[in-house]
């Protein structure tokens, strides 16, 4: 009894203590490490979808007007409203400011979009701070389906695909659908 009574607690410390080292402390989603891996899975087993890189809007500015408790609070607050609208898929915190989803439910433009114009409305919903000059938004670079692709490609493929949305001014999206 007793050693099988040790070798449950044994799995149940295990259990716990991987659970922990994939979330992230502050949001409670998946860290880089915890996510990375669950893609990099379903990539292996090709179940393909929308990878989806998601990037605050002049973060530094909000921790340097506001401190970093409000930009806490932002991180946060974005991170809730991610579980709600992607609460299917795999939700992560690549680090910083910076997000990033995987949806094997987001299959194409039409999809995306919707889903995509659902969760910036919710954005417009968060309130950290009554300054009526402090506005949160984010801007998202989305890729659909790049078969036989590895993490790593589609990442850059869709860090590109951000980039381009914070070039054309920020709080927008573009999405590259490779599928059609």
């Amino acid at each position: 009894y007793f050693i099988l009574n040790e070798r449950v607690d044994n799995v149940d410390n295990f259990i716990k203590y991987r659970d922990k080292s994939e979330k992230d402390l502050l949001t409670g989603i998946y860290n880089r490490g915890g996510g990375v891996e669950r893609i990099q899975h379903l990539l292996e087993q090709k179940v393909y979808g929308a990878f989806i890189i998601i990037d605050v809007d002049n973060f530094k500015i909000i921790n340097d007007t506001y401190g970093h408790i409000i930009g806490d609070v932002c991180l946060i607050e974005i991170s809730k409203r991610l579980q709600e609208h992607f609460r299917e898929d795999i939700v992560l915190r690549l680090g910083g400011d910076e997000f990033a989803i995987y949806s094997s439910r987001l299959i194409n433009l039409d999809l995306c979009e919707e889903c995509f114009r659902q969760f910036y409305n919710s954005l417009k919903t968060i309130k950290v701070i009554q300054d009526s000059k402090f506005v949160l938004s984010v801007s998202l670079g989305c890729v659909i389906g790049d078969e036989g692709l590895n993490f790593e490609q589609i990442y850059r493929s869709c860090d590109e695909y951000l980039y381009e949305a914070k070039k054309s001014g920020k709080g927008r999206y573009q999405i590259k659908e490779t599928n059609s």
